[in-house]
């Protein structure tokens, strides 16, 4: 008969190698990585370039028939 058993520990390695040393099968099938990133690491990075890409959008859609006068104003 299988069993299901949940176990949360933070000395998985030794748990595995009791189970393999007393030949007992198992199956791990969610564990977790150790190696975590922060995914907030780089947010400001982000926001940043979404408002260069917004601000890119927004000179590709000027049209290219329109000029500056000497005043800087935009002319049609």
């Amino acid at each position: 008969m299988t069993e299901l058993i949940i176990i949360e520990t933070d000395k998985n390695q030794k748990l595995k190698n009791f189970l393999q040393q007393e030949n007992i099968d198992y199956k791990v099938y969610h564990e977790p990585n150790t190696d975590q990133e922060n995914i907030f690491a780089n947010y400001g990075t982000a926001i940043k370039n979404k408002e260069r890409e917004k601000e890119l959008k927004l000179w590709d859609e000027v049209d290219l028939d329109e000029e500056l006068n000497k005043y800087g104003e935009w002319w049609n």
